[in-house]
């Protein structure tokens, strides 16, 4: 998978094959038809963010049907990626994966959904 920026996604030193890069803000939303389980995975700023004058801080939200279901902590360029916790998706019709800027601006603001997974 290739980042916003056009390299391969990264995060604390580490190459991903799969995932989901974006910069900040944004959001992504997915038709789930109540037929999932649980989602997991990783989250991170994007290693790409190092080489730039703003080093990114986000922050990553999970909304499930519209309710809040994960708000991270903020994360910076050049943190380890943190585990998503396992969301709940049972009988969930929608699902948003959100990247805020953290209130102070989007420059550097490379995101990382790594590694997600959809359980049945």
């Amino acid at each position: 998978m290739k980042y916003v920026g056009g390299g391969p996604l990264s995060a604390g030193g580490k190459r991903f094959a799969r995932g989901i890069g974006v910069h900040a803000p944004s959001a992504s939303s997915w038709k789930l038809g109540g037929e999932w389980k649980e989602l997991h995975g990783l989250i991170a700023v994007d290693d790409e963010s190092a080489a730039l004058t703003a080093h990114g801080s986000v922050v990553f939200r999970v909304r499930v049907d519209g309710k809040l279901a994960f708000e991270s902590e903020t994360l910076h360029g050049g943190d380890a990626p943190r585990a998503l916790p396992k969301i709940d998706l049972a009988g969930a019709k929608e699902l948003v994966l959100e990247v805020g800027d953290a209130g102070d601006g989007f420059a550097g603001d490379r995101a990382d959904w790594l590694e997600l997974t959809l359980q049945r």
